[in-house]
């Protein structure tokens, strides 16, 4: 992080809190130069391979066709953590109800 935040830098939040600027100063770096600021991962690489800085998304948005970008990952790594939300007035949909069983180890029917 501390040699990213010395480029230009294409701030991709995907809506979330947790984005390139709150892991920079997770490990006591500030960002010198956000370029630009969006909200899709998608923008934020067709602004890198434009050539316009650097950026930080999630490695499972990256695409398959790299072309024109350098994939690398962090080191030390850093790892986001999700959690799985349902409704206390709603059973949900079979397939919902099926992956709320597997979450809390039960056999799914």
């Amino acid at each position: 992080m501390e040699e990213l935040a010395e480029r230009s830098f294409v701030l991709a939040t995907g809506g979330c809190t947790v984005n390139g600027r709150s892991l920079a100063q997770q490990v006591g770096v500030e960002l010198v130069d956000v370029t630009m600021t969006v909200r899709d991962w998608a923008s934020a690489l067709g602004l890198v391979r434009e050539g316009l800085g650097v950026t930080v998304v999630p490695q499972s948005s990256l695409p398959q066709d790299l072309k024109g970008l350098r994939a690398m990952p962090l080191n030390p790594p850093m790892y986001r953590e999700f959690g799985l939300v349902g409704s206390s007035i709603s059973k949900g949909s079979p397939l919902v109800s099926a992956l709320w069983a597997y979450f809390q180890g039960e056999t799914v029917k």
